[in-house]
């Protein structure tokens, strides 16, 4: 198997890695995150699912089995249509642009698509 230039270079950043973690311990290579963003996507379904109750559920029906059959089977075509009744996305958090330099700028924002769960982005552009 031949190696080009690329590949030892791949294998000699892999292995400074790899040492600097057995050396200096593990560190997380992000930045520390703003406060108050929720970039977890089970943080938010956690949240939701403690204030769901189950409506349909025909322990709490208190009519006869055919009428619950037939409220379900409305709900059961109600939520596998194509029908979206979710709120727009709002921005928590916009950064300034920054000048990457070569007329280069990143702006990055976060945006709230549910409560607790956050969705990063990050723009590159050419000014």
């Amino acid at each position: 198997m031949a190696f080009n230039s690329i590949d030892l270079k791949v294998y000699k950043e892999a292995f400074i890695a790899k040492l600097r973690k057995w050396f200096l311990g593990k560190k997380d290579p992000y930045l520390p995150l703003p406060s108050k963003l929720y970039l977890s996507p089970s943080v938010g379904i956690i949240s939701s699912y403690k204030k769901v109750e189950r409506k349909l559920a025909f322990s709490h029906m208190k009519d006869d089995p055919v009428k619950w059959q037939t409220i379900a089977r409305k709900k059961l075509i109600e939520i596998s249509g194509y029908e979206d009744n979710r709120r727009f996305p709002k921005i928590v958090k916009m950064n300034t642009e920054e000048n990457l330099g070569e007329s280069i700028f990143k702006r990055s924002f976060y945006l709230r698509v549910r409560e607790k769960t956050d969705v990063p982005f990050h723009l590159i552009f050419k000014k």
